[in-house]
């Protein structure tokens, strides 16, 4: 049972490529739609590098507050 429940996800990889047409009509885009989807793609691409930047400063300012509390010396570089 198990080697049936371990091949279902090739089981169905195979029919969903094999079902595939093999010469898919291409879409011709205009050039502001061209640009537009290019934008989205970048836009989509930044928004893990800003989330990551974010939490990085959320981190040293939060280090930071918690030392001052603590009344550490931080050390500097």
């Amino acid at each position: 049972m198990k080697r049936l429940i371990s091949g279902i996800p090739l089981f169905f990889t195979a029919t969903a490529l094999l079902a595939q047409d093999a010469s898919p009509t291409p879409v011709q885009l205009t050039d502001a739609q061209a640009a537009g989807v290019f934008a989205a793609i970048c836009g989509m691409g930044a928004i893990p590098i800003v989330i990551s930047v974010a939490l990085w400063l959320w981190a040293a300012i939060w280090v930071t507050k918690d030392a001052n509390r603590r009344q550490s010396q931080m050390l500097v570089w």
